[in-house]
């Protein structure tokens, strides 16, 4: 087996060796950066195992969800490329758009994209709840999402949240009779009230005059007994 000296030029044939192994160790020695290798000429594994330098790992963090919450109060949702431009520059349209389904808590966004659906923080967790409500009411809450499949179950879907929205609606106009109900009535008994007090003042004013009456009856009774 010939010696390993870097100095040395001479051609290096594999009739030398007697094994192929061999002569690959030897190659390996002479021409591979020594940090890839062992003093054996062996390969170094360690050195090819990947490494997160230089790699892309991303996950989607909270502090990801705040930015994109951020980016629908101020775009709206389906504006993705005005949300991934001053927000989330590194993530695509379909991973924004997977991650408001989660928000929202409905897998298709057609009609919040349509109508460039904006709001806050406190109004997308609104709409999860509902978007929530309305998935377990019909068996279609799955992995966190109302889910969707086909065009007609989008319409039907539509219609229920219509008819929820008009049953929300007829609740709220019922709670603002009633509340009117209860002021009127609470108006009835303070007019009650004061009549009942207008009324006692009244007594308390014959009760006065009756008395001065006996006094003075009493009055001209002495006057007489003393003539």
């Amino acid at each position: 087996m010939p010696n390993n000296n870097e100095n040395e030029t001479k051609e290096i044939n594999i009739d030398d060796f007697e094994t192929k192994a061999d002569y690959a160790t030897q190659m390996r020695l002479l021409f591979c950066k020594r940090e890839m290798i062992q003093t054996n000429g062996n390969l170094n594994q360690d050195y090819f195992k990947p490494t997160r330098e230089g790699i892309d790992v991303r996950k989607w963090t909270k502090t990801h969800n705040e930015l994109l919450i951020s980016g629908i109060e101020d775009c709206g949702i389906g504006e993705w490329s005005a949300i991934r431009a001053t927000y989330l520059p590194r993530w695509n349209n379909k991973i924004l758009k997977m991650q408001t389904a989660y928000l929202m808590g409905k897998q298709d966004l057609r009609e919040y994209s349509k109508n460039n659906w904006k709001g806050n923080k406190q109004e997308i967790e609104k709409e999860y709840e509902k978007n929530k409500r309305l998935a377990i009411k019909n068996g279609k809450w799955r992995a966190g999402v109302y889910a969707i499949s086909t065009q007609k179950e989008f319409e039907e879907e539509q219609e229920l949240i219509d008819a929820q929205d008009n049953e929300n609606e007829n609740e709220n106009i019922e709670k603002n009779n009633d509340k009117e109900d209860i002021k009127e009535n609470n108006n009835d008994e303070d007019n009650g009230n004061e009549v009942v007090n207008e009324n006692k003042e009244k007594n308390n004013d014959e009760i006065i005059i009756n008395e001065e009456d006996v006094k003075e009856n009493i009055n001209d009774i002495e006057e007489d007994e003393d003539n």
